[in-house]
């Protein structure tokens, strides 16, 4: 079985959470467990942080690269020109 439902979290409000139960009959027991869904979004949005980084390097990277190839062409450039 397969249910959601606010469980009054240890923290003053209320939080949903998503909570999985299986009986075995054989022992009869009922065991269960169950995540925070406000843990599981926040796994997420770390997951998206550590994606983006990587990229966001290698973009600054190539930037700093194209700008110093813009330097060096625009100085060397200006001898060459002057000299024809």
């Amino acid at each position: 079985m397969h249910y959601t439902y606010n469980f009054y979290n240890p923290f003053p409000k209320y939080e949903r959470k998503l909570s999985i139960v299986k009986l075995f009959k054989r022992w009869n027991w009922v065991i269960g467990t169950g995540v925070y869904l406000s843990d599981i979004d926040k796994t997420i949005d770390k997951m998206k942080k550590q994606a983006h980084e990587p990229i966001i390097k290698i973009i600054e990277t190539l930037l700093i690269h194209q700008f110093n190839c813009n330097i060096y062409y625009f100085s060397y450039s200006k001898k060459y020109f002057y000299q024809i």
